[in-house]
């Protein structure tokens, strides 16, 4: 099903009506800390707001830029009050684009830039087993952590964390569970919690 782009949000928001009237920061080993228990992230809260930046690890080799890497990702800024979820990605030429949670539905763009958008439903284990920038209706890029990948206990981005890692790796906050940071191919993606928001403050 395709829709104008330039409905989207009050899309989004009619049918969320009906359906519920840092720099980088190189981590330090704590030997002294307990395993962690379940839940090893914090659930989603109903209401809640968080900023993504993008970074380059500073122990990979940098790659030459290339005319796609205006294209990448620079920042993703997510809202969710309820049963809502908006995820801006805000691209490194400027550009951004708006994609909608709303129960098990997802509204995006067909297409980069497409002024159309598509509708889709989404189950409650999609788009959360892999470790990138992608579309996730819980955090991105932590929903593969289990205690088994459980590594040690650091010091990352000033917080202490408990450190999770496969072939890509995850930060999250000890005494919260909240996610700090996790890295992949070469890039890390920072936390950055901010004011629980309102419906008012999507639109």
């Amino acid at each position: 099903m395709k829709t104008p782009y330039s409905l989207l949000t009050a899309l989004a928001l009619g049918v969320a009506t009906i359906a519920s009237t840092h720099a980088q920061q190189s981590g330090v080993a704590d030997p002294n800390h307990n395993t962690p228990t379940p839940p090893w992230v914090l659930p989603l809260p109903e209401n809640i707001q968080w900023k993504i930046t993008v970074q380059t690890d500073k122990k990979e080799p940098l790659k030459e830029p290339t005319p796609a890497s205006a294209f990448q990702i620079q920042e993703i800024r997510s809202t969710k009050v309820g049963t809502i979820k908006r995820d801006v990605f805000v691209y490194q030429d400027g550009s951004s684009e708006e994609y909608w949670y709303i129960d098990n539905l997802l509204l995006s763009p067909v297409a980069r830039g497409s002024e159309e958008i598509a509708i889709e439903t989404v189950g409650i284990g999609d788009s959360t087993q892999i470790c990138d920038a992608s579309h996730s209706r819980g955090f991105q890029g932590i929903g593969w952590i289990t205690g088994k990948d459980y590594k040690n206990s650091e010091t990352y981005q000033s917080v202490k964390c408990d450190h999770y890692s496969r072939s890509f790796e995850a930060w999250i906050d000890s005494k919260t569970k909240l996610p700090v940071a996790y890295k992949v191919d070469g890039k890390v993606f920072v936390y950055t919690f901010e004011d629980p928001p309102s419906y008012l403050s999507m639109l």
